[in-house]
């Protein structure tokens, strides 16, 4: 709306000098008139920002974008596309263009998606924090993650980065291990017993994504803040439960959700919503939770001297966060670090049990390199790490099913993506869904499940794409997930537990499963399967 502020200040300005200038030239009373003249200025300026400037001046509108779109609000309902993103990836598809594809949002405001390595390169690395997310995003969103590192921006997001990164290094990573393997042991052993009381095992519908948000939620419990929730064991957690109730992917949730990034957030705050009370009573058990745990975390290491080997912990040791900042992180790592990697393995289970030659093939190889999920033997990391088909399963599913598969960032300054100048608070779509899918980063088979492209000589962090920003489900650069081998080390652990121990079928092999959700990918209606148990492992 830069344009329709500037476009009003020129106009008030000139209605001011005719106005006092020439009051003989107005027919009623001085402030009467400027009243009227203010309003034919708002009239025009609004006129003028929706249908002349980005059709006639603005400097991105020959940048190649769709061609049909509403007069009034364009293309913007493309951001609400299901699958999330699948409308831009069309777009990615289908429109030649030069690494950048523009087209107008609500009001007919430019939007831009970079398309090519070249393009993501500029905005997630050479000029990373020239973009931010949107001040209304942030506003919101931090209601949920707190104001952790994924959420703030400029010189605190770097203090945040450069203390919280030692906490994700590979040597801490490596030690979680036999935390990873113990919980996906529970998880193995939580689903068996399900089956075994249903009295009916082979055809018992397991719904997989509860226990994949249950086994994540203890997983980060013991690894992020040294507590075990039991969530595996106990199906009534209210942590669960919260979270359940926060996330579930219902269109009354995402109305709500993009009510309040879209529209006047303020105001529907204030509504008398049965959402609002949900997520007020929701985001106060969880601040309350994390609040109580930093407490204890912080006298058990003044008073008793003890030194716990999770994030919490360590953040604790550097004396550089206050409470309220550690219960921010604490939120951060519970949303990011349970709900993205429950969804990622829901989707993994799901392409498996669509596609039973490579369920095989991974179940074979587990079989082969990594002991039985029962005995108490552990693997270590580089026994997990060195399974070739686990890994590729692993990367080709966060390619196909990045969890946040569209972001926005808005440009602070006035700045440049690639040799495109770029004004301030211009808006830019980074669309996961949309780049890993792209036919020209991956070729024609590009929306396949196709592990083997990660199985080639020399392709098993590529997947033979020719850039590292062929992918960006966890973005690159300074703002990249801080995470990520955190997620991919426990994904597989959890992955290789269960493929490892169960022959996974679909309830119904023809259901249409959508993903959906309001903040990360989840199948709309749950993931219902039938897992036997397979003997001799």
């Amino acid at each position: 709306m830069t344009n329709f502020k500037i476009t009003f200040a020129v106009t008030s300005v000139m209605t001011a000098i005719v106005v006092a200038s020439a009051p003989q030239l107005l027919p009623e009373r001085f402030s009467r008139a400027v009243v009227r003249f203010l309003v034919y200025d708002l009239v025009l300026a609004l006129f003028y920002t929706v249908f002349i400037w980005p059709f006639l001046f603005s400097p991105l509108r020959h940048i190649p974008g769709p061609t049909s779109y509403n007069l009034l609000y364009g293309n913007g309902t493309a951001q609400f596309s299901k699958p999330p993103g699948q409308e831009m990836l069309n777009w990615v598809q289908d429109i030649p263009n030069n690494g950048l594809i523009c087209f107008r949002g609500f009001f007919n405001q430019h939007r831009l998606i970079p398309t090519s390595p070249e393009t993501l390169k500029s905005v997630l690395s050479d000029n990373s924090y020239d973009f931010e997310k949107p001040l209304s995003i942030r506003k919101f969103l931090v209601k949920i993650l707190g104001a952790g590192l994924i959420l703030v921006e400029g010189d605190v997001h770097k203090f945040q980065r450069k203390n919280v990164l030692p906490s994700f290094q590979l040597k801490h990573i490596k030690e979680l291990y036999p935390v990873f393997w113990g919980k996906s042991r529970g998880l193995v052993e939580g689903i068996e017993k399900e089956l075994a009381a249903s009295g009916n095992p082979e055809d018992h519908v397991v719904e997989f994504g509860e226990w994949a948000t249950r086994v994540t939620l203890d997983i980060i419990g013991l690894a992020g803040m040294g507590r075990d929730f039991n969530a595996v064991r106990n199906d009534d957690d209210p942590l669960v439960h919260a979270y359940n109730e926060l996330l579930e992917p219902t269109v009354e949730r995402a109305i709500y959700f993009a009510a309040n990034i879209i529209g006047p957030q303020d105001l529907v705050q204030k509504l008398p919503i049965n959402q609002n009370k949900l997520l007020r009573e929701t985001t106060g058990k969880l601040k309350y939770f994390c609040l109580q745990t930093v407490r204890d975390r912080r006298e058990k290491a003044k008073l008793k001297g003890e030194r716990g080997n999770d994030i919490l912990s360590l953040l604790i040791e550097t004396n550089n966060f206050s409470d309220k900042e550690l219960v921010d992180q604490m939120l951060t790592f519970l949303a990011a670090g349970h709900e993205t990697t429950s969804s990622a393995l829901t989707w993994a289970v799901w392409l498996l049990a669509t596609n039973p030659g490579w369920q095989t093939q991974l179940r074979d190889e587990i079989r082969e390199h990594l002991p039985s999920i029962t005995s108490t033997e552990l693997p270590s990391d580089a026994e997990i790490e060195a399974v070739p088909i686990l890994n590729a399963v692993v990367n080709e599913t966060l390619r196909l099913y990045p969890t946040v598969p569209l972001t926005i960032r808005q440009a602070t300054r006035d700045t440049y993506i690639g040799s495109q100048p770029i004004a301030k608070g211009t808006r830019v779509l980074l669309v996961p869904w949309a780049i890993n899918r792209s036919k020209h980063l991956w070729g024609e088979e590009a929306e396949k499940f196709l592990p083997g492209r990660w199985l080639q000589p020399g392709t098993a962090n590529t997947g033979g794409a020719k850039s590292n920003y062929a992918q960006i489900t966890f973005l690159h650069g300074p703002r990249s997930c801080i995470g990520m081998g955190f997620a991919k080390s426990e994904f597989k652990c959890m992955l290789a537990a269960v493929a490892g121990r169960f022959e996974l079928k679909m309830v119904d092999p023809n259901e249409k499963v959508w993903p959906a959700g309001v903040i990360t990918t989840k199948p709309v209606h749950g993931m219902h399967v039938k897992m036997k148990r397979i003997e001799g492992w």
